[in-house]
């Protein structure tokens, strides 16, 4: 079977990339679950729920049913289609990643937004004579509303993405409490390119002085969106604030 697999591969070649030896589910007093309706053990990945996808069993899918923001921008949390629709920023015209047979569709989460606005940060490199990068850097950012967001739509959906060389790296980063309502709604997408460095796993960035005043300018430019632009989805205008 598994010759058979990489076989499969066309010509031209390309990675494909084979899952095994899943962890198991148990009950809390650790018997087996019952098996699947093909009669396999129930693993901690689910094939069953989505032909075209595979999900976390024990994730809850629900978890978002009143909020239509969060369902549609979160599905990745337990979707690995979703996760890869957003993983990569645009990908190589001649890139494509097949899962369970169904090519996946990019999809930019700038078609997520609306009343969209362009920004650039530009924040000084670190002086180190060793590195290529010296002097500023431009980082492109996109904020705007989530489509869902209006008022009494009761979607707390609010974040930003950060891409590192066009791979996506941070997501759903909460950078202001939105429990106060300010920049609730507001989304965004930063392309932190020779900026910021990534940890080991790819999942978060190093916590240096660059990314606690990215997170800063952040947040200051996300109440300044807030305020001139929530009217747009049926808020009452606040007093502006000047921008930095």
């Amino acid at each position: 079977k598994l010759v058979s697999q990489l076989r499969s591969l066309p010509l031209k070649g390309g990675t494909r990339i084979l899952i095994f030896n899943l962890w198991e589910l148990k009950t809390p007093e650790g018997k087996e679950l019952d098996k699947d309706q093909d009669g396999n053990r129930q693993t901690e990945l689910d094939f069953d729920y989505d032909a075209n996808d595979i999900v976390i069993r024990e994730a809850d899918k629900d978890k978002y049913k009143g909020d239509s923001g969060m369902k549609q921008m979160l599905a990745y949390e337990y979707s690995f289609r979703k996760y890869v629709e957003v993983l990569y920023k645009k990908l190589p015209a001649e890139f494509r990643i097949i899962l369970r047979g169904v090519p996946v569709k990019e999809l930019s989460l700038k078609t997520h937004m609306k009343y969209t606005k362009k920004m650039t940060y530009s924040p000084r490199l670190q002086e180190d004579p060793g590195s290529p990068c010296q002097g500023y850097t431009l980082v492109p950012i996109t904020i705007g509303f989530a489509k869902e967001a209006k008022m009494g739509s009761g979607t707390s959906i609010n974040g930003v993405w950060v891409y590192h060389n066009n791979r996506l790296i941070k997501h759903h980063w909460e950078v202001l409490n939105t429990n106060w309502s300010t920049g609730r709604g507001v989304v965004g997408m930063v392309d932190a390119d020779n900026f910021l460095t990534p940890t080991h796993d790819k999942q978060d960035f190093e916590h240096t002085g660059g990314y606690s005043k990215l997170e800063a300018y952040l947040k200051r430019n996300i109440r300044l969106y807030y305020n001139e632009k929530s009217h747009l989805i049926g808020y009452a205008k606040t007093p502006k604030i000047k921008s930095t």
